[in-house]
């Protein structure tokens, strides 16, 4: 097992691409519509092309008494390059990535996320509307947190808000 300590992770921002969006206007537009979010996550990671991909999701929906309604939804999947990411490699199909590295890496995607948020909604009820500040420790997915990290069964992580 790598020494987490000793080995300096050489990674930079490769691109994005927007997955998914969508927006459903809702009825009867309130002045005081309150909108609740779901965040997900994804981690992929292609040793090949020394790529980790990270796909952040936001799910915008309302909440009422009677029934609860999608109003938006966006999808970005962000990959940054990593120049050493064989040097992570515990063995044919596992990892061993230091936990603070992917909440840098989620952390960078979802903020990133926000601001696409901004552009993409802006002109609808959602871009007046505040997103939670998360955690983004509770996006790794629970296999990486558990240092089962192996390339074939990643999940998605949901977080609520």
């Amino acid at each position: 097992m790598l020494d987490e300590q000793k080995v300096g992770i050489k990674f930079r921002f490769q691109s994005y691409k927007i997955i998914k969006f969508e927006y459903n206007e809702p009825e009867g537009i309130q002045d005081k519509i309150q909108i609740h979010f779901n965040f997900n996550s994804r981690i992929d990671i292609d040793i090949d092309k020394d790529i980790i991909s990270v796909t952040i999701g936001v799910d915008a929906f309302t909440n009422t008494e009677k029934s609860s309604k999608r109003v938006g939804f966006i999808e970005v999947q962000y990959v940054f390059q990593v120049l050493n990411l064989k040097d992570f490699q515990k063995n044919n199909d596992g990892f061993s990535l230091p936990t603070p590295f992917l909440t840098t890496l989620i952390g960078l995607s979802l903020s990133t996320t926000r601001g696409i948020i901004l552009i993409k909604f802006s002109g609808t009820i959602l871009e007046k509307i505040i997103m939670p500040v998360i955690d983004p420790n509770k996006l790794i997915p629970e296999e990486w947190q558990k240092g089962d990290r192996k390339t074939k069964n990643l999940k998605r992580t949901k977080s609520k808000r």
